[in-house]
């Protein structure tokens, strides 16, 4: 019997996260765990340029979205993911990636840390996800 039954792997397709996506799989596996693959699009709208926020362009959004589905595919292709387990949706990654692991049951979520600086990290997705799930966390180093 396996601690981990259902486990999350969050991604925000950047080349530090796509990194430790073959680790993440590889523990999953070796808990013989249902995995997701999980990526949240920020809104066009929510996304400020030059301290100013823009009207939301639906044309723009739905490119976005297009292409967040199109990378989504292919990574999830190379770990021999299925369709069902990949994850993609509008929203807020902090507060987003929360409330998803609770509404599909998640055991682990598993997201990459970046430690830049400790400044940094106090405002990083990593931090908030493992101060606000339900369930437990690894963050781990690119």
């Amino acid at each position: 019997m396996s601690i981990y039954k259902k486990i999350l792997v969050c991604t925000d397709f950047s080349e530090d996260s796509l990194k430790y996506l073959g680790k993440s799989f590889l523990l999953a596996e070796s808990f013989q765990a249902e995995t997701h693959l999980c990526h949240v699009v920020l809104p066009a709208a929510s996304i400020p340029i030059h301290g100013y926020y823009y009207p939301m362009d639906i044309d723009l959004e739905k490119k976005i979205m297009e292409k967040a589905e199109e990378k989504m595919t292919e990574v999830a292709a190379q770990h021999k993911l299925d369709a069902s387990k990949q994850h993609v949706f509008f929203g807020n990654p902090k507060p987003g990636i929360v409330a998803f692991a609770k509404e599909i049951d998640i055991d682990l979520v598993i997201v990459a840390g970046h430690h830049h600086s400790f400044i940094g990290m106090l405002g990083s997705t990593a931090n908030y996800i493992a101060n606000k799930i339900h369930c437990d966390v690894l963050i781990v180093n690119n």
